[in-house]
């Protein structure tokens, strides 16, 4: 069968109420980037914002989630980050 990837290793390290494990799960969703996998990558990212990492700007940014960039979920995604980012500049701006 093979290695398992690394992140299947780590992730079990990181519980849920590890105040990095969306820094983690961010990471994860890059590796997935990196290969085109936009559903697995978006699913990550969703995980990475609902645990605490909620930077669009990186969402729109990152060179590593350039081969995804055009795919449906992946602009979906973006999408609903831009609003909630949109709607906490008005309320806290």
């Amino acid at each position: 069968m093979g290695r398992k990837p690394p992140f299947r290793t780590l992730l079990p390290q990181h519980p849920l109420k590890d105040p990095q494990y969306h820094h983690l799960a961010y990471d994860i969703a890059c590796v997935y980037a990196m290969q085109a996998k936009s559903v697995e990558a978006v699913k990550w990212l969703r995980e990475s914002a609902v645990t605490g990492y909620h930077l669009y700007p990186r969402y729109t940014r990152d060179v590593r989630l350039d081969r995804i960039r055009q795919s449906p979920e992946f602009i979906q995604f973006v999408a609903e980050m831009k609003a909630e980012n949109d709607r906490y500049r008005r309320e806290f701006s």
